[in-house]
């Protein structure tokens, strides 16, 4: 990766599905953050690419390769507020391996953002993720029971439900590599988003009181009430794209709004949720001691 320093002065690594896409369009509003243009996960650092499996799922388009594109993303800000630039590619947990390597060699010690969520419940809202979105139709077991087959198939890492909410060899791998790592609670940011952010831009050391939209959740999971209309809204149609160069920038912002918060969230097997929770509890407890809170009793309590 050369040595020149060419990207951001922190990352929000992840995990997926703990509030990324809402904290991405939060420091977008910020005016002392740049974030780049256009797309929120570059997995540019994420190296070699090969790591990505390349199999169902993965969309080239969405995945920056070259440099000269990565740099891109960032320049012209014209903006001489702007104190910091970041980026926001919550794979970067899941790929610690091959990403915090490559941070490191080109960037050196940045600021490390982390953000957690019980682990059981992530699983599942990944997997309400999928469904949402007609790319799978099988119940959460199912879902569970064909992920190693579906990892040994080359499948997109967001199939690896289970595999994403083991935590800790990658969170301990960031603190090990990097001083200063900000690990951040899911649940934190559901309970109080304002303290959240206010924690997070002091991290950041950008101004913590700026007025935010940072009461929006974006990107949630679950069951469309409207499954019909959801599916028109989904695809990429003419007509959609028709409608978007000619609905104001905040009307856009109001549809989308009104459309995911028209979601459903079905119930939890509760049996599956038991077996999982067994699964990840030994994980959950070297989390607990890496960070020095109760998480296992914080998120047994869910």
């Amino acid at each position: 990766m050369g040595r020149e320093r060419i990207g951001p002065d922190f990352v929000v690594v992840g995990a997926a599905k703990c509030g990324t896409t809402s904290i991405d369009q939060v420091l977008r509003g910020h005016p002392e953050i740049l974030l780049p243009r256009g797309i929120k996960e570059t997995y540019y650092w994420v190296q070699p690419k090969s790591a990505l499996l390349n199999g169902i799922g993965y969309r080239e388009k969405d995945v920056i390769t070259q440099q000269g594109d990565y740099e891109r993303l960032y320049s012209g800000e014209g903006n001489s507020v702007v104190k910091l630039k970041g980026e926001v590619c919550n794979g970067y947990l899941y790929y610690f391996k091959n990403t915090i390597p490559n941070i490191k060699e080109a960037l050196g010690d940045i600021k490390i953002i982390i953000v957690l969520r019980n682990p059981v419940q992530r699983a599942f809202s990944g997997y309400l993720h999928l469904i949402r979105d007609g790319i799978i139709d099988e119940t959460f077991r199912q879902a569970i029971e064909r992920e190693e087959e579906r990892i040994r198939e080359g499948y997109w890492w967001a199939f690896h439900l289970y595999s994403v909410g083991l935590y800790c060899d990658a969170v301990s791998a960031y603190k090990e590599n990097f001083s200063n790592v900000a690990v951040y609670l899911f649940e934190d940011f559901v309970k109080d988003p304002g303290a959240f952010y206010r924690r997070l831009f002091e991290f950041l050391e950008v101004e913590a009181d700026h007025t935010l939209d940072v009461n929006a959740h974006a990107n949630r999971t679950g069951l469309p009430r409207n499954p019909i209309l959801w599916e028109v809204m989904r695809r990429d149609t003419f007509m959609k794209r028709f409608a978007k160069l000619l609905l104001p920038g905040r009307l856009q912002k109001s549809v989308k709004r009104y459309m995911e918060e028209n979601i459903v969230k079905p119930a939890l097997d509760s049996e599956l949720e038991v077996e999982l929770w067994e699964r990840y509890l030994p994980d959950i407890e070297g989390l607990s001691k890496l960070l020095d809170r109760d998480l296992v009793g914080l998120w047994r309590q869910e």
